[in-house]
């Protein structure tokens, strides 16, 4: 087993990379950037199974309550104070469709209703909030699946990890040649779940001290992919082997984040981690701020504006008491 992970700042900067390039797509500066959701996810899968892991090492099990009191304490504030925002503006002109939105994302199925093509949640003030559905459904799975697979051989738990991955493309592509539709395989958990499995078999290589080293030549061609991938945007190049491409790449970054040299001192910069400790709190609000103001520089002003009030006064009092931004928890990581 490898050291505890603890706090590291460079994951809050790799973070703040992610949600800036959401932003970048939904103000239209990046076409693909939609692929900042999937580093998002390959984090979710990387920290979640490593602490997760770190807690059964530690103690002999895992404590379902207290992961999912924490999980509750990181997540429902923000998503319940946007939710209200949208009932209390939206709900005077379209009540019905306003209510369908705000149960979709209180319950974390928006992912299945746009999955299905429900024309009510496909665009507006909370479509993105499938990103969140999709993780909610993995922290809902992964641990109680975990306590099982955690009894496996490391290696053969990895390579497990690591046919689901190819299983996942592979069940993708061809539902693509059948000609099943794009917001289908966007958003429908069974052909979405690449990154979370991938962040997964990063941190299970990790802890168990056979993940490769990522060197330079690796990291640069991976920075690289995700920088052609974020420019393209090209649908079906990004759900056969884009997605798992993007989110192979975000895994070497994350173990090259946590060795000693450049990727850990880039990430690590200061103003791009602070940027990662809003990072939840900023893809909250982006889009309620993009479906406002239309001005891709209002929008993104006013997107920052509400992620940190939103954090300072709704969210970090319900982590820790006396919690302040410059002060970014583990917790709030993961």
């Amino acid at each position: 087993m490898t050291d505890r992970l603890g706090y590291v700042s460079a994951l809050d900067g790799l973070r703040g990379v992610a949600i800036l390039t959401v932003l970048g797509f939904h103000v239209g500066w990046l076409p693909g950037g939609y692929i900042g959701v999937d580093i998002f996810f390959v984090l979710s899968g990387f920290l979640i199974t490593t602490l997760l892991l770190e807690e059964r090492a530690r103690t002999g099990r895992i404590g379902f309550r207290d992961f999912y009191l924490r999980r509750a304490r990181r997540l429902l504030p923000g998503l319940v104070a946007l939710l209200f925002f949208v009932a209390i503006t939206d709900g005077v002109v379209a009540p019905m469709q306003t209510a369908e939105r705000v149960a979709a994302g209180l319950f974390y199925v928006t992912n299945i209703v746009r999955a299905i093509g429900n024309p009510l949640t496909l665009s507006g003030p909370t479509g993105h909030l499938w990103s969140l559905a999709e993780e909610e459904q993995f922290y809902l799975l992964w641990p109680a699946l975990l306590v099982v697979v955690a009894r496996w051989a490391p290696r053969k738990l990895a390579m497990t990890l690591a046919a689901i991955v190819v299983g996942l493309t592979v069940y993708r592509s061809g539902l693509l040649a059948a000609g099943v539709s794009h917001h289908r395989l966007s958003f429908a958990p069974d052909t979405h779940s690449d990154p979370l499995v991938i962040g997964c078999l990063a941190a299970v290589a990790r802890f168990h001290g056979f993940a490769p080293r990522i060197g330079r030549r690796v990291l640069v061609a991976a920075l690289v992919l995700v920088a052609a991938l974020a420019g393209l945007g090209t649908a079906n190049l990004s759900l056969t082997v884009g997605l798992p491409v993007v989110s192979l790449a975000a895994g070497a970054v994350i173990l090259a984040a946590l060795e000693p040299g450049v990727a850990g001192r880039v990430l690590g910069f200061g103003p791009l981690v602070w940027v990662g400790t809003l990072s939840y709190s900023l893809y909250l609000w982006q889009q309620v701020a993009h479906s406002y103001a239309g001005n891709p520089f209002i929008t993104v002003a006013v997107a920052f504006a509400a992620a940190w009030l939103s954090y300072r006064f709704v969210e970090a009092p319900f982590r820790r008491p006396r919690v302040a931004i410059t002060a970014p928890l583990q917790s709030a990581a993961v």
